[in-house]
């Protein structure tokens, strides 16, 4: 398959893709599958605003991080779909770009993305630099983007 074949949609909180086999047919796959497979999906491109935040930081009880993890992966049959599900959550509902300071340094994160190694990771830029760092290891700023409980949900479900 090569990348011009694929075309996406959400549907629920399940994102599929519709895959052109080159042989006339046409193969639906979830985004575990095509990253599975060793391909890239498709994204839109990411704005270059930066948002700022100003609602305070509130941690989240163990019953609540619990109960978006319980969201994320209600169908979910093993390790794999339920990574997927979380990256879902996360991918759709963190607001990005956002800024935050790894290593001392300023970087901002211009979204999320799952490895082929089932890990999920920001993809943070600083100048002309990329890099990508684990959402476990990601520190988040005082004020938190929107969205941010899904990566604390993940960290919780992940350790």
């Amino acid at each position: 398959m090569r990348l011009g074949d694929i075309s996406t949609t959400a549907i629920a909180a399940v994102s599929l893709c519709l895959c052109h086999r080159g042989t006339g047919g046409w193969l639906l796959l979830t985004r575990g599958a095509i990253i599975r497979a060793g391909l890239r999906y498709p994204r839109p491109p990411v704005p270059e605003v930066v948002r700022e935040h100003s609602h305070p930081h509130r941690r989240m009880t163990r019953a609540e991080l619990d109960a978006l993890i319980e969201e994320a992966t209600v169908d979910c049959y093993n390790d794999d779909e339920q990574i997927t599900g979380l990256f879902t959550m996360i991918d759709e509902h963190l607001a990005v770009p956002f800024r935050t300071e790894v290593l001392g340094a300023q970087v901002t994160v211009a979204r999320v993305d799952l490895i082929v190694e089932h890990e999920v990771v920001a993809i943070c830029r600083r100048g002309h630099h990329k890099q990508a760092i684990p959402v476990l290891d990601l520190p988040l700023p005082d004020s938190p983007p929107d969205g941010a409980q899904w990566i604390e949900a993940y960290r919780r479900w992940r350790r």
